[in-house]
């Protein structure tokens, strides 16, 4: 670890040169805005929640080469959609992936609040 000196050399009337270290510590300057940037990015880096109204759960195999199930529910846990993912691996510490699920889970819930209207004769 590094350790910044600051010395302060005066001469005096006398012709003697003075010297006084000021601070022992690393100068501050900037660790301010460092630390709220370094917030800001991890707040950045957290996936968004997912939508009201439902929630999606990722099966996944991993000792078998089986696929991958993508299960969509409603608050009720009544299941609205099922995706299936064949030679495919999700990773769900990837935002993008993240987004992806979000976005099918506001289309299976959209598709299961239309009405639909039947007809009997």
């Amino acid at each position: 670890m590094k350790t910044f000196l600051t010395t302060l050399v005066a001469l005096g009337l006398s012709g003697t040169i003075e010297a006084q270290i000021l601070s022992p510590d690393p100068p501050t300057t900037g660790t301010l805005t460092d630390i709220r940037a370094a917030q800001l990015l991890n707040r950045l880096r957290q996936p968004p929640p997912p939508p009201a109204g439902g929630f999606w759960v990722v099966e996944d195999q991993v000792r078998q080469k089986g696929p991958t199930i993508v299960r969509y529910y409603t608050e009720q846990n009544r299941e609205i959609h099922a995706d299936t993912l064949i030679r495919k691996r999700l990773n769900i510490k990837k935002i993008a992936v993240v987004y992806w699920l979000n976005d099918r889970l506001r289309q299976a819930l959209a598709a299961q609040q239309k009405p639909t209207l039947a007809l009997f004769r």
